[in-house]
């Protein structure tokens, strides 16, 4: 009975907001919705379609009476239940008032179950063995209070303490973030300082050749000033004619290297710094995230690095992989690649592995080092770095030396999921994700 109570409840409630209706309509889907929550929800949509069946509604919707009866009738029907209650306690199989106590049960009973169930019993008045259970409930009442006592406590430390580890940590990340933004903004500072003086130099430079021109020129001008001077002189003999004909001189021009190069300055400018910020800016194809399991690690704060704490002590194995620290981005398709320095370490896992919550014995794929023996031959081979080239469409794994392009080991899984980068040391040697190659490519028509 109070299945169905549930579920008549359960249908005088709208949708959309999961209370009891209030001036219901209903649609030519025979959907029905409060009518402030339909008009709301057609409100933020271009069409008009139900909101539970998605159909598109053409005719104005109806009020709907009977619908509005109801929830008032069940409203006023909860009511009179609940002012029953804290009357009384309430037979949940008849929903009638219970007044007796059954003393072969141990219950509370109707009259209608003691006249279907409990026939042949003993009852007793309620008030006859209240203040006995009253008495029985005292002890496993305070238990409860205790225990609430404790979850509150627990609650107000786990609380103060969360609330202090975030604060840490929220200011730790800002004062990295600032530091990482004020090696930027140096870098810009000193690229800008070298530009201007490189731009102020060549404007020495072209002033020297100014200089120079204006030497030249002015050599001119004198040499020009004496045979002006000596023609005059001469005008006054009778050989003028002859000098001026046989006198002719070049016109000195300003060479057009004497301007700035606009180009090799503001050419391109933002583009060639950002060329040169890469240095400053790596990009990495992967970063670590710390798992719920990752006590045994030591995770650097830019999450490209990550080394053993002295006490660890587990190693993985071949097709199964304890607490590890792992890439945040896993990966469904497509090809992804990335190299890891692992140096000299002997201690060392590097792979994938289909788990996102990092649990032990994942499945996994992996290339291993552990107490120098190698899951690869590595008899006549060593190197410091691995590169690692996911195929999600072949499942396979690659595991090459970056140096030697040597194929160390190739892998080809049988699980289907979302594939992590994974990584695991027992060493205080970091190993370290490498930066990506980053090209900028001009498309053409």
């Amino acid at each position: 009975m109070a299945s169905s109570q549930n579920s008549l409840e359960e249908n005088l409630k709208c949708s959309i907001c999961l209370d009891f209706f209030k001036d219901p309509v209903v649609l030519s889907c025979s959907h029905s919705f409060c009518k402030t929550c339909l008009d709301r929800s057609w409100n933020q949509n271009d069409e008009k379609n139900c909101p539970l069946c998605r159909k598109k509604i053409k005719r104005a919707p109806f009020k709907n009476l009977s619908l509005r009866e109801a929830c008032e009738s069940f409203m006023e029907e909860k009511k009179r239940k609940i002012s029953e209650e804290s009357q009384g306690v309430i037979c949940l199989d008849h929903a009638k008032k219970q007044k007796l106590f059954c003393m072969d049960d141990k219950k509370l009973v109707c009259m209608q179950c003691v006249s279907q169930n409990h026939q042949s019993h003993s009852f007793t008045a309620i008030s006859n063995v209240a203040s006995e259970y009253k008495t029985k409930l005292n002890e496993p009442l305070q238990e409860l209070q205790n225990k609430l006592q404790n979850l509150n406590n627990k609650k107000l430390n786990f609380r103060l303490t969360s609330a202090k580890r975030l604060k840490s940590q929220v200011q730790q990340i800002e004062e990295q973030i600032k530091e990482e933004f004020e090696k930027l903004r140096q870098f810009l500072r000193d690229e800008e300082a070298a530009r201007i003086t490189a731009l102020k130099q060549e404007e020495e430079e072209k002033k020297q050749k100014i200089n120079e021109k204006i030497k030249e020129i002015e050599k001119v001008c004198s040499d020009l000033s004496e045979r002006i001077k000596k023609t005059e002189d001469d005008m006054k003999g009778t050989r003028v004619c002859f000098y001026i004909t046989k006198f002719t001189e070049p016109d000195p021009k300003l060479d057009s290297g004497a301007l700035i190069d606009l180009v090799k300055h503001v050419g391109n400018l933002k583009f060639r710094v950002w060329e040169k910020m890469k240095d400053i800016c790596p990009y990495y194809p992967v970063l670590l995230v710390p798992g719920s399991r990752t006590s045994n690690f030591q995770l650097c704060k830019d999450l490209i690095s990550v080394r053993a704490n002295p006490n660890t002590t587990s190693q993985p194995v071949s097709n199964s992989l304890p607490p590890a620290i792992l890439g945040s981005e896993g990966f469904t398709s497509g090809t992804h690649s990335w190299t890891v320095e692992v140096g000299t370490s002997e201690h060392w896992a590097v792979g994938i592995t289909s788990m996102s919550d990092n649990r032990v014995n994942s499945p996994c794929s992996l290339i291993t080092l552990l107490n120098g023996k190698s899951s690869w031959d590595s008899s006549a081979h060593k190197f410091t770095k691995v590169r690692v080239k996911l195929d999600c469409e072949k499942t396979q794994v690659e595991y090459t030396d970056p140096d030697s392009k040597k194929v160390l080991q190739l892998n080809t899984y049988g699980f289907t999921a979302e594939m992590y980068p994974c990584f695991f040391t027992s060493s205080q040697d970091p190993l370290k994700i490498l930066p990506a190659e980053v090209s900028v490519t001009v498309p053409t028509d």
